[in-house]
């Protein structure tokens, strides 16, 4: 596992950890626990969505996305970090039904931002984190909102003899 996939990990293991046991609305009426997933949706076939008798069955659901890294060589000294999203889809029959999705990015942000120096498996650049509502994406009652961020990653260098 390459060290960017291996912080991907890391972040969810962790947001997982902060939501046990808490649950939200569904569109079937329901309550149920955040889905987490990392990369993109799960994707499901036509049939297995028209058979299926829980509609928009991911909602909730926290996606972690990796979007880039970078890495920096100033005076000889190495930078690199890796910039994340998490896009936060939630479901509320509500005009205020965004504070549910605003309530989960607090937390995470809470959570990613906290105690920068406690020992975790990966590093929040602690200069950086931005949420916002994704207002062309959300209709109805469904709700999304993207938080930004940016994590310490390990660098590569070359080593020429001369």
């Amino acid at each position: 596992m390459t060290p960017i996939l291996r912080i991907e990990t890391n972040i969810l293991e962790g947001l997982r950890t902060n939501f046990i046991r808490e649950t939200f609305d569904t569109p079937g009426g329901q309550k149920k626990e955040i889905c987490f997933h990392k990369g993109f949706l799960p994707f499901e076939s036509y049939k297995d969505r028209v058979q299926s008798k829980e509609k928009n069955s991911d909602i909730p659901f926290v996606l972690l996305r990796y979007k880039e890294d970078e890495q920096t060589l100033d005076r000889g000294n190495y930078n690199s970090s890796v910039a994340w999203e998490i896009i936060i889809g939630t479901y509320k029959e509500s005009s205020d039904g965004y504070s549910v999705g605003l309530y989960i990015a607090d937390k995470i942000k809470k959570y990613l931002m906290e105690y920068p120096n406690v020992p975790r498996k990966f590093n929040v650049k602690q200069d950086y984190i931005k949420t916002k509502l994704l207002s062309e994406e959300s209709s109805g009652y469904y709700w999304f909102h993207k938080l930004e961020f940016r994590t310490y990653a390990p660098y590569y260098d070359c080593k020429i003899p001369l």
